[in-house]
Order: C-alpha cells, then structure tokens, then sequence
C-alpha cells in the first residue's frame, strides 16, 4: 500500500537508513532537519512536519528505544487529574446520599470533560496553527466546553435518577378529604381555535372528576369563528351552572390575559385554581389525590406530569413523547428535590391566595407559567411535584407544530 506520513514511519525509516552497513560510505543528507511551520499556508498540513526537529530545535523522536507518538502526554495528564481532582473531590465529599458507583460515574465524566478541554488546549503545541487557525480553534474550545456542560448537568440529572438512595422530597397522591372537608377548587381552561371536539373531550372528563366542590371555567380567547366555540358554550349550558362558558374578543395578553380574567369571575369560594390544557383528558381522581397536598399552608403549587394519548403507533408522535417523559421521569424531579420545579401550564394546581398575592399571571410573557413558579419560589411558597399521570394531552402532530411549539417558548 502507499505511504502514510506518521511519526513513527519517519522514525522507523531514519533509524533503519542510519543503521545499514551501507550508509557510513555514503554521503547524505536528511530533509528536513527541522519542522517548518510556514509551509503549512503552501504544501498543507504534512510539509511541514518533515524534521526530525521540531520547530523550537527540540528531537521529536529518539534513535533508539519506544517512539512517543505524543511527547508531552504525561503533561497533559497530570494537567487533566490535578483540575479535575477538586470536583471529583467535592462529589465523594458532598454526594453522600449517591452510592459509590453513582459517584464514580459523575467523576468519570468530570475527569473525560477536563481530558477533552485539555487535549484542546494543546492543540498549538502539537501542531502549526495559523491566525485563522487558532480563531477556529477558539470557537471550538468555547463549543466544547458549552457541551461538556450541558453533558454534565444531564449526567447530575440521571445520576441522581439512578444512584441516589434517599429522596428527602418525594411527594405521593394523599387520601381524599370527605365531601364536607374539601376545599372549593376553581379549575380554568383557556383556549383559542381548537377543534370543538378536542375541547368537549376535556369538558367532559372534567365533568367526570371524583370531587364534590368545583366549578370550571372555559376561557375562549379571541376566537372568531363561531363553528368552532358555540359547541363549546352549548355543551357547558349542557352541563349545568357548574360549566361557565365566556367568550372573550379583543381581548390581550394570549392565555395569561385569559386567565387573569378568569380570575375575576373566579367564584369567591376557591381556594385552589387549577389549569388544564385544551387537550387534556383528566383522571376522575385528579383533585382527590392532589388536593391534600394543601392543608399545609406554605405550599403554593401542586403540579402532576404532562403525559399524552395516541402517540402509540405514530413514530414522530412517539419520539415527542418520550422526550416529554425523559423531562418529568428525570428533570422535575431532580428540580423537585431543591424546591425548584418547573411549573406548566397544565395539570397544576395553585392556592388562589398565593396567586392573588404575586398579582395572578404575567401577560408580557409568553411562558407564563414558568414565570408564575418562579416568583412564588422567590416568595418562599413550597412546590410540589407529585409524579402520577392524572391527565393526558395531544403531542405535537409533526415536525412543524413541534417547530412552532418550541419557537413560542423560547421567543
């Protein structure tokens, strides 16, 4: 086969031309003695390589004995265990509740980032880099440590999952309250152009809840098209005084603006307002089991998971759905655990004081129900997630309704 330009090609061929018996009657030279760095922007990467030399006069490679294909790996070693020696100390420190192989696979990838950024760092010392170069260079140290963050605070996330022991905020469905004892709950479903069949599903579980004393508002928000919310308004005149039907035109502030005008004609009754999406198909026992979590006075959030229905035998509706699992089986709970929960603006439940108290929900904001369990963390409350699927919504359908879906939140 042809020949491959290598340090130890070059070592190999030196040595063996040096020690033949013919050469001492020969005379020779060597091309070249010393590496030259500019023929890098001429010949390309292997011209200037050549020399038995580096370019700071220094012998890459021995006459005789082992080749080091990397001269300065011990260096670069003993810099990657000394700077992840501190953190990996710290996790056998602190993470006493992790067992000990949940604590080795955390340090083992603390140890593989540090070792990726370092063989980075060295790249101008094993190679002739040019401005432009060291500017791309640059970039792709700055790219990779933003990975090796992300990759590590996922791998915190599933190796909490996985190793740890003992969860100090694990919260469970409770036992129901007896009829009279159950507090009044104000459930709010906001919409805007959904296909009236979808919303007359969720109506119609929420008719069906295992709970005495609620009431549910359907906020239609800027609607136009009768077809699409007059079978709204009948089916809750269908249902009785407890279904509220209000059609709001013009009005502003997307679904926080109606839900803050939800909360204007909340029964004066409710203790507990509870949010549920368009699309959600409710358990009976949803605000049974929830509920409780409210006779204790700091706690201003309950929230259950999103799950979803009729992603089964769609493959692009099956991966939507997994990844929305990975993030509650996962991420809330690691969030859980700090009182740091991520609100969403379905399946929650939150006390109608502490709402009121933060002035009800932001309307500048897109992701208002983030925004809304953020300032009651900030304010102190306890947040409560409670990881048994009570409702289950739509997926995205496909790729552009996941795009759009994801360009809300994140603008």
């Amino acid at each position: 086969g042809g020949a491959v330009p290598s340090l130890d090609n070059e070592a190999r061929f030196i040595r063996e031309f040096l020690s033949h018996p013919r050469t001492p009657r020969l005379d020779y030279f060597l091309m070249e003695a010393i590496d030259q760095p500019w023929k890098v922007e001429i010949e390309g990467w292997a011209g200037a390589y050549w020399g038995m030399f580096n370019a700071d006069r220094e012998p890459k490679f021995a006459l005789e004995g082992l080749v080091q294909r990397d001269p300065h790996w011990s260096k670069k070693a003993s810099n990657a265990g000394v700077l992840a020696l501190l953190p990996m100390f710290l996790i056998a420190f602190f993470l006493t509740d992790w067992s000990i192989a949940g604590r080795f696979f955390l340090a083992a990838m603390i140890q593989a980032c540090v070792s990726t950024l370092i063989v980075g760092l060295n790249v101008p010392v094993d190679y002739y880099l040019t401005q432009r170069d060291l500017i791309g260079l640059g970039m792709l140290i700055l790219a990779t440590g933003m990975t090796a963050a992300v990759l590590l605070s996922h791998g915190f996330e599933f190796g909490e999952i996985l190793f740890k022991s003992k969860w100090k905020r694990r919260f469970m469905p409770l036992p129901p309250h007896a009829a009279d004892e159950q507090p009044f709950v104000s459930i709010h479903l906001a919409c805007h152009n959904e296909p009236p069949e979808m919303v007359i599903a969720t109506i119609d579980s929420l008719a069906a809840l295992n709970y005495a004393n609620f009431e549910v508002l359907i906020l239609d928000n800027n609607t136009k098209d009768e077809a699409l919310w007059k079978p709204l308004e009948k089916r809750c005149a269908e249902l009785g005084p407890r279904f509220r039907f209000f059609h709001l035109m013009n009005w502003p502030g997307f679904k926080a603006g109606a839900l803050n005008y939800g909360l204007k004609v909340t029964d004066p009754r409710a203790e507990v307002v509870g949010v549920v999406d368009a699309d959600y198909v409710v358990d009976p026992e949803w605000l049974s089991c929830l509920i409780p979590h409210f006779d204790k006075p700091d706690v201003a959030v309950v929230q259950a998971p999103q799950a979803h229905r009729d992603w089964e035998t769609h493959p692009f509706r099956r991966m939507c759905n997994w990844e929305f699992e990975g993030f509650f089986r996962i991420g809330m709970h690691h969030r859980n655990e700090r009182n740091a929960l991520i609100q969403h603006g379905t399946m929650t439940l939150v006390r109608r004081l502490a709402l009121d108290e933060v002035n009800g929900w932001s309307e500048w904001c897109i992701c208002e129900d983030t925004e809304l369990g953020l300032r009651l963390i900030e304010k102190g409350y306890d947040t409560r997630y409670v990881d048994h699927i009570l409702g289950r919504g739509l997926t995205p359908s496909d790729f552009a309704a996941i795009k759009s879906q994801r360009f809300r939140w994140a603008f």
